[in-house]
């Protein structure tokens, strides 16, 4: 697949406002230590929660909580990228820049698609987005663009004042069944509703007393069938699930559940509906890594590959699943299957494949097993499935009809696993030993693996790849002299040596090499990697 360029891009969202002091980004060619190669980072700076995600004009528009100027978190803007296939992500201009194109910090909100100028802010032939955002010292403010997001200016009758006086992260979404706005804010330790004919006025309806931080709101399907339900969740990924009128979400018994057990899932947002191009409901969420920063550079934090929700009836009733998009498969690189077949003690079902960025799926038929534990090695970290507690990294997840399906997306830092199709989700960053590429898949006694699948995943990043030119140097102005770090094979920092940077990878002649002591250095004046 050819990757959309940065001008391609442009010319479909509208041509680039050289205003925006903050762009362009420091110069990176997306391979860093720890970068993700699939999966989506801020350029640099400093990324967290996301926000408005909507699609027009043939672009996906991803946004997300953003302080370009250094690796904290700080006074908060808007990041902005798109896609064209939902993959590929392209850097834009910074989108929301406090007092400079809108009032305040611009903390978490939504966008919507105006299609039909309820809010009367359309000029052009173009819709009109708007951003329904928190501004600090203001409350609830607009933003809007009117050609395609390419440049925005804020709404002269700021702020629009749903809310108490500290209102936080609004949704807002189209409800059709009653022609009107409806917006979720994060007030009063829990969810209120409210709704408008314009997204300038809004009126209180309904209030409900549960919930942190960025609200979701969106209905789904049950078992792709008649029957549909509302979904409600929080910044943790906790949700309800219920029925709602157009004022008030009703919950069904039970919950809050949990959608996500991994430790580094936070504020997920779904793509604005009524202008999607097809009926899934895609949902991004940003990979926080509280429990231990990477340090990386230059930029900080990144997201989730995008999933697709669902509502699926199990044992234990109707839950939430989490699963990747099949538009991953348009990443594949090399490919391996494996028929059914007896895993046995002693055996590695992965022995010679090496990666780094790889898509891996398969499912165990626990029948007659003699087996207690299924382990997925991934350089230095496992994945085990402990058949006797039926826990997945030490979480719940029951077999079906005696079967048990697991998916692995490994990426430079971040791993997702996935249990009986998006059941069970896991989303966690994670210091994958820099250069290891070792996998295994081995058991301590006897299991039936049914099936078996590893892909490759190529990178989305423009630009030459960078598999075999390993960074071990950030970001630094080119040409000039930099310090490269050299690390030991658990990724710990043993000394540095002098080398010319050219951007962000290593120069033609530079190669890195593994000693037996397992340390890896920098080596000059060789042939440049082919």
């Amino acid at each position: 697949m050819v990757l959309p360029s940065f001008a391609s891009i442009s010319a479909l969202i509208g041509s680039v406002d050289a205003a925006y002091p903050e762009f362009p980004y420091p110069n990176s060619n997306y391979d860093e230590r720890y970068r993700g190669q699939y999966h989506f980072s801020s350029k640099g700076g400093w990324m967290n929660d996301i926000n408005g995600l909507w699609y027009d004009a043939g672009v996906y528009h991803l946004t997300y909580q953003h302080y370009p100027h250094s690796l904290e978190w700080n006074t908060m803007h808007w990041g902005h990228a798109t896609s064209t296939d939902l993959v590929h992500w392209v850097q834009q201009p910074i989108m929301l820049e406090p007092d400079d194109n809108v009032p305040g910090d611009c903390w978490s909100g939504s966008v919507v698609v105006d299609v039909n100028n309820t809010s009367g802010l359309k000029t052009g032939a173009n819709n009109v987005y708007v951003a329904i955002y928190t501004a600090t010292k203001k409350g609830t403010c607009l933003a809007y663009s009117n050609d395609k997001g390419a440049t925005w200016q804020s709404y002269s009758g700021n702020p629009v004042k749903p809310g108490n006086e500290d209102p936080r992260d609004p949704k807002v979404f189209w409800h059709t069944p009653t022609s009107k706005w409806v917006m979720l804010l994060y007030e009063n330790d829990g969810t209120t509703f409210y709704t408008s004919t314009n997204l300038k006025t809004w009126t209180y309806v309904s209030s409900f007393a549960w919930g942190y931080e960025c609200p979701d709101f969106y209905v789904l399907a049950i078992d792709d069938g008649a029957t549909k339900k509302w979904v409600l969740n929080d910044a943790s990924g906790n949700y309800y699930i219920g029925t709602f009128n157009g004022t008030k979400f009703t919950p069904d018994a039970g919950g809050p559940w949990l959608m996500d057990v991994g430790p580094d899932f936070y504020a997920p947002q779904t793509y604005y509906r009524p202008t999607f191009p097809d009926t899934r409901v895609v949902q991004i969420a940003w990979l926080d890594n509280w429990e231990g920063d990477l340090n990386t550079s230059p930029w900080r934090k990144d997201a989730t590959f995008p999933c697709e929700l669902k509502l699926k009836t199990f044992t234990e009733g109707v839950r939430l699943t989490r699963y990747p998009l099949a538009e991953i498969s348009s990443l594949y690189g090399s490919s391996q299957q494996w028929q059914t077949q007896t895993l046995s003690s002693g055996q590695n079902l992965l022995s010679g494949i090496a990666s780094k960025c790889y898509d891996l799926s398969a499912e165990f038929d626990l029948t007659g097993a003699t087996a207690t534990q299924i382990t997925f090695t991934l350089a230095n970290k496992t994945v085990a499935y402990n058949i006797t507690s039926k826990q997945l990294l030490g979480k719940s997840l029951a077999p079906i009809n005696n079967r048990v399906k697991i998916r692995i997306l490994g990426d430079w830092s971040q791993l997702e696993v996935f249990g009986n199709e998006g059941r069970f989700s896991w989303s966690e960053n994670f210091g994958f030993t820099p250069f290891a590429t070792n996998l295994g898949l081995t058991a301590n006694g006897n299991v039936t693996l049914v099936s078996m699948s590893f892909n490759q995943v190529k990178r989305i990043w423009d630009g030459a790849t960078a598999t075999k030119r390993t960074p071990v140097a950030s970001n630094t102005t080119p040409s000039k002299p930099v310090s490269a770090r050299v690390f030991d094979a658990r990724g710990r920092l043993v000394s540095t040596v002098g080398i010319n940077n050219d951007g962000c990878h290593l120069p033609t002649g530079v190669l890195v090499m593994k000693l037996s002591n397992g340390r890896h250095v920098v080596r000059t004046k060789i042939p440049a990697v082919k």
